[in-house]
């Protein structure tokens, strides 16, 4: 590798890539850099290392949108990295001590693939960390003139707020505006875990009543509607995308039945599969990015302008011909390239993948919104870059099935970028036996994101459902601050053990396992989602304080002195504190 010294940073670069870095500007600590490559005609470009340093202290933790627990500083021989592109992933990585940032790097490019790394530069024994970039990663890309933004941010700030900065910069590269819906704020009932691929229509109206009643006002019907009996696991019969008549008599009157219960209605679509077993496939097998024989279905080729075609006269029709209000469009990130996939050909008319992706789901909202405008669109993590967001307005947590940790965490790790549009949780899944505290704490570790549930309510005890209901009767009086306030999340190596959201008069914490708090310079709404059922409060000046159980019932009524405080909290209850 070769050294090149840009404004007193060194940099060091891949040997004869026609690389060079120039020094755009600095403002208190951030620094801009373009990365630039040039060359007198096409050339096939692929795996561009990038490295500068930086003294090995101060670092505590790593951050990436994707690595969900992950949080560890990692040597060399096993770097902490991940690679994104359009559809996958972001360019941005954090490296923080506690609270503060210590170095959040980004890219303005979200589209194609590049990987960004830190590790611990133990073997060559400088006592440094390492940052690295590694441009078109793994992914041959043909460019005669390429350039590239990459933003240094070494602020001694809260690292989530050198997160939110990273957002705002990338606004002026995506302009293209969330379609906002407040059904898409609305808690959300899902057939995914429940019914898994065996939905059942005459089942589920029962169901969406209850659900109506304790306060949710959207529904997805996920995989198995669109073939008969229950289903393998696999996608072999997807492609004709026919309501099964034994799932669902009629469907039609089924979404007139949820429209009069004054609930939304979306479908579940896996976007780029056709299974093996169907004309389709049969049709389209020539066109084609690659073939699973795990999901035993074809991977489209979205760069053939035929293919998007298809995909998009599918789903605008089945929006049309059912009155649907919206769509979850599932494994958009199975859109890649393989070894068997095709070189681009003149019968294409993108040239990459995610440039195809791109125009595809451009595509499929123009088609909607002609159908429905007020359309609601899930995507689900890892396609979560600044590029792809603005085509969903719910973006929902990868299946995490009973794990209330992983929830949290990417949940938060969702909400940090502040993107504008609905973070919604995992669908929360329990048993009919689970005891009230264990449900409670499912539903406070995904407090500040827009709850799915996936249990069958008609097989739920009352106590259950009355839990659900003051839960939400809560979550939705206080919807405004716990979605829209300023959101704080502290202690990023520990799994954010307190989270909170705030507006000008009030902020609302939830505690995960930590026992005292502090911050008393406004109102305060105190949720315990921990094991213990007290806290020490250190209070700034006398106080009044409501205690609530884990039903939301009012318990007692005390007054608290200045300075620190013992208070009974209990488990999956809120204390109110008002000054």
């Amino acid at each position: 590798m070769k050294d090149l010294i840009v404004n007193n940073r060194l940099f060091r670069v891949e040997e004869n890539t026609n690389l060079n870095i120039n020094f755009l500007n600095e403002n208190d600590g951030v620094f801009n850099y373009e990365i630039s490559l040039k060359y007198d005609k096409e050339t096939i470009v692929k795996d561009i290392v990038i490295r500068w340093y930086e003294p090995m202290r101060g670092v505590l933790s790593v951050w990436i949108p994707t690595k969900g627990r992950d949080r560890a500083a990692r040597q060399w021989f096993s770097k902490n990295n991940d690679t994104s592109s359009f559809y996958r992933g972001a360019p941005i990585l954090s490296v923080c001590d506690k609270e503060e940032n210590f170095q959040t790097f980004a890219l303005s490019d979200a589209n194609n693939s590049h990987n960004l790394a830190f590790f611990i530069d133990d073997f060559t024994d400088e006592d440094n960390v390492c940052m690295q970039l590694t441009l078109f990663d793994k992914n041959e890309a043909l460019i005669k003139d390429y350039s590239v933004i990459l933003r240094i941010d070494t602020r001694k700030i809260p690292y989530y707020q050198s997160i939110k900065d990273v957002t705002e910069w990338w606004k002026s590269f995506y302009k293209r505006q969330v379609f906002n819906n407040e059904f898409a704020e609305y808690p959300l009932y899902s057939t995914w875990y429940n019914f898994h691929q065996h939905p059942n229509g005459k089942l589920l109206e029962r169901e969406l009543e209850i659900a109506r009643n304790l306060g949710f006002k959207t529904v997805i019907i996920d995989d198995g509607w669109q073939y008969d009996g229950n289903g393998t696991g696999d996608y072999f019969d997807c492609g004709l995308w026919e309501v099964s008549k034994e799932k669902f008599a009629n469907f039609k009157e089924f979404v007139n039945k949820v429209h009069e219960l004054g609930m939304k209605i979306a479908v579940w679509f896996p976007v780029p599969f056709v299974g093996y077993n169907t004309k389709e496939y049969i049709k389209l097998k020539d066109k084609m990015l690659w073939n699973s024989e795990f999901y035993r279905a074809g991977i489209l080729d979205p760069r053939y302008s035929e293919v998007r075609s298809y995909i998009v006269g599918v789903f605008k029709n089945f929006m049309q011909e059912y009155d649907l209000d919206g769509l979850k469009l599932d494994f958009i990130d199975e859109f890649k390239l393989t070894l068997e996939s095709p070189a681009f050909n003149s019968d294409m008319d993108c040239q990459t993948v995610e440039m195809a992706v791109e125009k595809l789901l451009t595509e499929i909202v123009d088609a909607l919104k002609s159908v429905k405008p007020e359309l609601l669109i899930e995507f689900r993590q890892a396609y979560v870059g600044p590029a792809i967001v603005s085509f969903c307005n719910m973006l929902r947590v990868a299946d995490c099935a009973f794990d209330s940790l992983t929830n949290r965490i990417a949940v938060t790790d969702l909400r940090l970028p502040e993107y504008n549009l609905a973070v919604h949780s995992d669908m929360l899944y329990w048993s009919k036996h689970e005891s009230l505290e264990n449900i409670k704490r499912q539903l406070l570790n995904v407090f500040f994101s827009v709850p799915q549930i996936s249990v069958l309510l008609t097989q739920s005890p009352k106590e259950h459902l009355t839990l659900i209901k003051n839960h939400l009767q809560y979550w939705e009086k206080n919807k405004d601050i716990i979605l829209h306030g300023k959101f704080v999340a502290n202690n990023l190596e520990e799994n954010y053990p307190v989270i909170s959201s705030e507006n000008d008069n009030k902020r609302i914490v939830v505690l995960h396992d930590s026992y005292s708090y502090d911050n008393f310079d406004k109102n305060v709404d105190l949720l315990n989602a921990g094991c213990e059922n007290e806290v020490y409060l250190d209070i700034s000046k006398k106080s009044k304080t409501i205690i609530y159980d884990i039903m939301g019932q009012e318990i007692k009524k005390y007054n608290l002195k200045k300075g620190l405080n013992k208070v009974f909290f209990p488990i999956g209850g809120r204390l109110e504190i008002r000054f």
